[in-house]
């Protein structure tokens, strides 16, 4: 929890495994996460994207990987906050169009009301 001008807010900060099953469980124990009444910010690298619009070359998107990335979002209540900026946040510096947007920051609806 962090408290800032008498205002608290819980951050998570995340740095995913590449090992899907892993993700899973890491999506399990988020979502199991209750701030109560506070608001609740979570953000990083979750190694997989919500959406193809998300990636620019490289392999084929892995739509499981995706569905339960959504589900996740969902099942939390996570809302998106846009980048300002390039659209994209990762690349493997090798020649080729690779892009990836592979940090994603969401925050719980009461975030919002506040």
């Amino acid at each position: 929890m962090i408290t800032h001008n008498s205002k608290s807010f819980y951050l998570t900060t995340v740095y995913a495994s590449c090992d899907p099953s892993q993700r899973q469980l890491l999506w399990h124990d988020l979502s199991n996460f209750d701030p109560g009444s506070l608001p609740w910010l979570i953000g990083g690298d979750f190694k997989t994207i919500s959406k193809p619009s998300e990636k620019c070359g490289g392999g084929p998107c892995s739509y499981k990987s995706m569905d339960h990335f959504n589900s996740f979002i969902a099942n939390a209540s996570l809302l998106e906050v846009r980048f300002l900026g390039g659209q994209y946040t990762w690349c493997n510096k090798n020649a080729g169009p690779k892009r990836f947007c592979l940090d994603w920051t969401g925050f719980l609806p009461i975030l919002l009301d506040r």
